[in-house]
């Protein structure tokens, strides 16, 4: 419910706001943005960290900081063998770590992470069908112990 709430509010704030919406999936909206929410929950719950559930307006940036100091931004996908997809708008826009969560409501895994720097590769970059994106593949991701 939770999660509901939270990826309700900020697609109505987002919207509101003109927050330009960098969707790669042909699903609607409001499940990615559930989808997403959720998995930023899950993975919070996984590592014991507070989750972010601000509605204010927002576009792009970090999910949390992980205990390292690290910036985190978690990316989700209903496909469990989902690769880690980033935008190429994101290069440079201060995070460092990208972790994947795939799974639905109420059942997530968490897949693992890549630093900025091994996910911003030109050999990474690859057309989605949703235009272009970095990808890496599950198992060039570092797993969480």
């Amino acid at each position: 419910m939770v999660a509901r709430c939270v990826a309700a509010e900020r697609k109505r704030v987002n919207e509101r706001s003109g927050v330009f919406n960098r969707q790669r999936s042909d699903e609607p909206a409001e499940d990615v943005e559930l989808t997403g929410v959720a998995g930023e929950l899950a993975y919070c719950k996984a590592f014991n960290y507070w989750p972010d559930l601000t509605t204010h307006p927002r576009s792009g940036g970090h999910d949390l900081i992980t205990r390292d100091g690290k910036t985190l931004d978690v990316k989700t996908s209903a496909h469990l063998n989902a690769n880690l997809y980033v935008t190429p708008d994101k290069h440079d826009k201060g995070t460092d770590r990208y972790a994947l969560v795939t799974g639905a409501i109420p059942n997530f895994n968490v897949v693992g992470y890549a630093e900025a720097k091994e996910v911003f590769v030109e050999d990474n970059l690859a057309d989605t069908g949703h235009g272009m994106s970095f990808s890496l593949s599950q198992e060039q991701l570092h797993l969480y112990d």
